[in-house]
């Protein structure tokens, strides 16, 4: 159903967690000391405070969210160029991103972004500016990485990107990999070139053209350098070049792939096939100083070397590890650094302690040379593979990172933010599925590799009671063999799955289909091999350049029917579909005649509305085909449907959902973001709203929410699907729709996080913000947005969701409307209004979401504020059923909703009832008496402005008993308001213990009342009669002198015949 609709009512919200992500570029400001940015999968971030806090400042502008390069201009510091698409490629995986749009530029220091150029070059490898004239700048584009393509080489552009011009070219299979300029002589430059290719089958290093080069005319033109003296004829692998700080001196780390010709360069019998090669004379001649294997490990992934900025002697090599070494090069010493698996390195030119590092952790800032660093538990940037959520309430969310553990985070916080603290991790797993037991969410099952232990592809079972791990690897004998000869095959992020029927039942494959019902203490075979088992090589291959052949034909998806038992579906990575309707007894290949061979099958959902219909994801951009393939049957396989209509056909997909609580609404994560389908698949519309850019790689719905898992920017939530369970063409044409609101969870959190949140010092907008509440630590930047409402940045905890009842209404023709919430009797609570600028209602055409907090209003009039200006009394409304009405002035729409209490909580609905009612009692005996007491005050300021105005005769009759009845109105502000006994002067110094007022300690009462479900103790319900007595007094006193010493002294004012002091009603 394609709708039209407008639902940017709806947004979704980023929950962390604040742990770094893979980070392939970075640099630092020339001048300004703490200012520094980095360039991830999930775009650009910048930091001013030396790496303490990271924020996004690429999004709205970028529209492929990956990095592969960033430089800034070292004579104009506002100029930034970024070029697109990762460059540290890794073996045929699936973390790698494919989407890239070319070179993005900056003039104001990240503020605004431009594309200039370059669009369809994919991956770009380095930018480098000259030093003095920041328009002229190159671009390495390493280029297209599945196949050839004749835009692979150097660029260069001399009017700051309006135009670009290909200035090195070798193969249409050989890309620019690095770029050095010569910090002595701009126009010399140096560039290596790499001839690689990374698809389904093999990941290739080097080859016969890759080289190295070198400019003398600012890349006019250039010389050869590859098999100058000292370099020898060898096949050469990725090389990284950086030229030193001495005229003439460039350093070169080879990765070679020809033992033989390597130990002829030494004269020896050294048969180590890489190294580090110093040039003293701007390459034309080459030494090997350094052939330690540790220097050069995965150097298809890292092999990067950076000249020190200052002494010639010191260079720096990226490997794995952070290596340093101050001999040239002879000897190399281990700096620790924040992660593993080293990418990218900026030296400040001026200062060479000052430094960032870019890894698969993120981004660490250093101001000592790299003997400490910055911390990366601040940057929400992780590349997650899949994610489940348990059924606690609220529910946590379960993940596996890139490069990392598995991890846990919660889906809200008591804490108002969700803290790293209230994160844990769920054992070493990295790249696999995971799952959790739905019974005792302790219990979480995770597939691991690089992360494990013993660094095997292996499933581990994590029990969060005691913090154990254990492995319960299918068939634990994975590394050290060929593909061919293993007996079962396993995928890179091998399939686990729980059985919805039995929790105790477990799913895992390799070639074929296994079943666990003992927590994986022993598994079962369950089916044939369900590949093509075709094990033969694709591609004629070189073995001295093929550094990775691919683990394929493996079973890489498993999903059993949640209706039928031993209903299972099986996908594999070479593009087979299976179905067994026996558990496992007779397997039928049910294979979509369209799926393109040697496909991966990413995803499969089978539907919880009819046990025939199952939907598929199929990926083939490892082949370098990036459209996208989603298939629905209806007919247990029989018959395939392919739904792609409105999908991007560059947005390959990797996963589909359907949602449970309506039948036809489809969500489907791509590489280009997410979608919507309301109607089975027939047409798709983006579900992007604000959700950066940024490839999708798991998703599952939870509790009417959407939970996304990212490449880039870790774990989104859409909140509260409802309005898309209810929506369709008739009631998004009508002049308003009001959505039945979903049942809501009534959470208490500590009073002081709402006093904050009160109390807000609009004077620090847009500062940094350190405390929730005290012991609370989260920093955050707090801004108007478009509506004038204050919103949180949080730079280090996730965003907690609306503590309140979410109010979904669709509206196309109303410009006035009014929301008021009553109880289940049909008592009004509170109104709220658009045309009240208080009321936080802001009218948009199509969907508007208003959040009630489930609070009563303040009491009214003076004294209804603590001194510290937040609410005196937080009364929120007690679980039951209630209604919303919508009024426009046409039509009145009203819907029933439902508020349940946090099942945490010990507490009977009977206690929470009392506790309700003694905090009504309070809130009706403030409104009261602040009532009685603004009449006093309306009394007393006419009777001061009759004595301001009156003439002589008259303020010799009035003053005296003016006087009087003002003296008595004084005294009762202070008991109610403070307490007059206190030194006024004191009572003044900041600091000082204040006595405050009958009202302000009735006040206090209910925030201890109120701090969290539950009766209120004896104690309380004692203090509250004490205070409340003495209340009464007080009105008692207010009510005499509104009918006795008012009343007299209306009698005098009436014998002058000049008007009546009136109270207000």
């Amino acid at each position: 159903m394609s709708t039209a609709m407008n639902i940017n009512g709806m947004e979704w919200r980023s929950i962390g967690p604040f742990r770094g992500g893979r980070a392939v570029a970075v640099t630092g400001h020339p001048t300004e000391q703490m200012t520094f940015y980095l360039g991830c999968a999930g775009g650009v971030w910048k930091t001013d405070d030396g790496g303490t806090y990271w924020q996004n400042i690429s999004d709205g502008f970028f529209k492929t969210s990956a990095v592969g390069a960033i430089a800034i201009s070292d004579s104009d510091p506002n100029i930034l160029y970024v070029g697109m698409g990762e460059a540290c490629t890794a073996v045929p995986r699936l973390h790698w991103t494919s989407q890239a749009d070319g070179v993005y530029k900056s003039t104001d220091a990240g503020k605004t972004w431009a594309n200039i150029g370059l669009e369809t070059s994919e991956h770009i490898s380095r930018i480098r500016i000259h030093p003095t004239n920041p328009d002229i700048v190159y671009a390495g584009v390493l280029g297209h990485l599945e196949g050839p393509r004749k835009d692979k080489g150097v660029y260069k552009s001399i009017d700051g990107g309006k135009t670009w011009k290909q200035v090195l070219f070798r193969k249409d299979d050989v890309g620019c990999n690095d770029l050095s300029i010569d910090p002595n002589n701009p126009r010399i430059i140096y560039a290596s070139m790499w001839q690689t290719q990374r698809n389904f089958w093999n990941t290739y290093n080097g080859g016969e053209d890759t080289s190295l080069y070198r400019s003398d005319d600012g890349g006019e033109t250039w010389i050869d350098l590859t098999k100058n003296p000292g370099l020898g004829n060898t096949i050469k692998g990725k090389i990284g070049v950086s030229a030193g700080i001495q005229p003439g001196m460039v350093w070169a780390l080879f990765d070679t792939c020809d033992s033989e010709a390597i130990a002829e360069i030494n004269n020896d019998n050294n048969s180590q096939t890489s190294g580090l090669f110093l040039s003293k004379d701007y390459g034309n001649s080459w030494k090997l100083v350094n052939n330690n294997a540790i220097l050069t490990t995965r150097p298809h992934y890292y092999n990067h070397v950076f000249a020190d900025t200052k002494d010639p002697n010191t260079v720096y090599i990226l490997s794995n590890m952070f290596w340093k070494s101050i001999d040239t090069g002879k000897s190399f010493e281990l700096l620790e650094t924040t992660h593993y698996d080293q990418h990218d390195l900026w030296i400040d030119p001026r200062n060479p302690n000052r430094m960032i590092n870019g890894h698969d952790g993120g981004a660490s800032v250093s101001f000592n040379q790299g003997a400490s660093w910055s911390t990366i538990n601040n940057q929400p940037t992780a590349e997650f593979y899949h994610l489940t959520a348990d059924n606690q309430t609220p529910y946590r969310i379960y993940a596996t990172q890139q490069d990392n553990t598995a991890i846990s985070i919660p889906s809200r916080s008591n804490s108002g933010a969700i803290l790293w603290q209230d994160c844990y991790n769920v054992g070493s797993s990295e790249s696999g599925h995971i799952i959790v037991n739905p019974e005792d969410s302790n219990i979480v099952y995770g597939g691991a590799i690089g992360s494990s232990p013993g660094a095997g592809l292996i499933i581990l079972r994590y029990d969060h009671k005691t913090g154990e791990q254990k492995s319960v690897t299918v068939w634990p004998d994975l590394i050290g063999l060929t593909v061919k000869n293993k007996k079962y095959r396993f995928q890179w992020d091998c399939p686990l799955a729980l059985s919805p029927h039995n929790s105790e039942v477990i799913y895992s494959a390799a070639n074929v289909v296994f079943r666990s019902t003992d927590e994986g203490n022993s598994w079962q075979p369950i089916s044939p091999d369900l590949t093509r088992n075709d094990l033969d090589e694709k591609e004629n291959i070189n073995p001295d350049t093929n550094i990775a052949p691919f683990e394929r034909c493996t079973v890489s998806r498993i999903a059993e029917s949640p209706l039928n038992i031993g209903l299972i579906w099986a996908g594999s990575d070479d593009g087979l579909i299976h179905i067994t309707q026996n558990g496992g007894q007779t397997w039928e290949n049910v294979t979509p005649p369209n799926i393109p061979e040697w496909s991966l099958v990413s995803s499969i959902e089978p539907s919880s509305h009819d046990p025939a219909t199952v939907y598929i994801a199929v990926t083939s951009y490892q082949h370098g085909d990036y459209k996208p393939y989603l298939f629905k049957t209806n007919d247990y396989g029989r018959s395939w449907t392919l739904i792609i209509n409105g999908i991007r056909d560059i947005d390959f997909t990797r996963v589909i959902r359907h949602d449970p609580s309506r039948k036809g609404l489809l969500y489907a994560g791509t590489e280009g973001g997410v979608y919507l389908s309301l109607d089975d698949g027939e047409t798709w519309e983006s579900l992007q709203l604000n959700l950066p850019k940024v490839p999708i790689h798991d998703m599952i719905v939870k509790d009417l929410d959407l939970v996304v898992a990212t490449h880039g920017r870790a774990i989104w939530i859409l909140d509260d699907l409802s309005p898309l369970h209810q929506i369709d063409k008739q009631n998004i044409n009508q002049a308003i729709t009001l959505f039945k609101p979903r049942t809501t969870t009534r959470y208490i959190y500590p009073p002081s996080f709402y006093h904050k949140m009160a109390n807000m010092n609009h004077k620090s907008t847009g500062m940094k913000t350190y405390l929730l509440t005290l012991g609370v630590f989260s920093t955050f930047i707090s801004e108007k947005n478009s509506k004038g409402e204050i919103k949180r940045t949080y730079l280090d905890s996730g965003n907690n969701p609306p503590n309140g009842v979410v109010i979904n209404f669709y509206n196309n023709m109303s410009e006035l409307l009014e929301i008021t919430i009553l109880d289940n009797e049909g008592k009004e609570i509170n109104t709220y209004s658009n045309n009240n600028q208080n009321s936080n209602v802001h009218l948009v055409q199509g969907l508007n979401r208003f959040i009630w907090d489930m609070r009563y209003p303040d009491p009214s009039g003076i004294g209804s504020k603590s001194i510290d200006g937040r609410r005196l009394v937080d009364l929120f409304a007690p679980p039951g059923d209630y209604k919303v009405k919508i009024n426009t002035g046409k039509q009145e729409l009203t819907e029933i909703f439902t508020i349940h209490k946090d099942p945490r909580s010990t507490a009977t609905e009977a206690d929470i009832k009392m506790q309700f009612d003694i905090m009504k009692q309070i809130w009706d005996k403030i409104n009261d008496s602040s009532d009685g007491l603004n009449k006093l005050l309306n009394v007393k300021s006419q009777s001061e402005n009759w004595l301001n105005n009156c003439n002589n005769q008259q303020k010799d009759i009035l003053e005296q008993p003016i006087l009087d009845i003002n003296e008595k109105i004084s005294t009762i502000e202070t008991i109610l308001l403070r307490n007059a006994d206190i030194d006024q002067e004191s009572n003044s110094k900041r600091g000082s213990f204040k006595d405050r007022g009958l009202v302000n300690r009735l006040g206090q009462l209910s925030d201890s009342i109120g701090l969290a479900d539950g009766a209120p103790t004896l104690q309380a319900q004692k203090v509250y009669e004490e205070i409340s007595s003495k209340i009464d007094q007080q009105i008692k006193n207010i009510e005499y002198i509104l009918q006795n010493d008012l009343e007299a002294l209306n009698s005098i004012v009436n014998e002058l015949e000049i008007p009546k002091i009136k109270h207000k009603n």
